[in-house]
């Protein structure tokens, strides 16, 4: 049975910080670039599950699954239906309902004056 929580983790990150992580999928690695300040609470959970995502029995595999299927899985349909070329980024929030996640394509050259900060 996975694990559950009662409530969210306690503030550990600092949002002052970067945060990044690399996806390794069978197509190639994926480049996450967490901002902290702009989402500290999402941030903060991302990190926490992947500290807390490993079970003896299981390995990392029942986080790994979570994330393909709330992110990995809509990001792939998203990028079949867009043209991105290599370095754009994608910044992903969740919708106004916060029921699913919405991705948009920042273009490599103004990447880094549009990213969120």
């Amino acid at each position: 049975m996975p694990k559950q929580y009662s409530a969210p983790p306690p503030m550990t990150i600092d949002p002052n910080k970067s945060y990044a992580a690399t996806l390794h999928t069978t197509l190639g690695d994926i480049k996450v670039e967490f901002f902290a300040k702009e989402a500290p609470k999402t941030v903060n959970n991302f990190v926490f599950l992947a500290r807390e995502g490993f079970d003896p029995s299981f390995g990392a595999r029942p986080l790994k699954r979570a994330i393909q299927r709330a992110v990995l899985d809509p990001l792939a349909l998203y990028l079949l239906d867009q043209e991105v070329a290599e370095g754009t980024r994608i910044v992903v929030r969740p919708d106004a309902a916060g029921a699913r996640l919405t991705f948009e394509a920042i273009p490599p050259a103004a990447g880094a004056a549009d990213a969120p900060s």
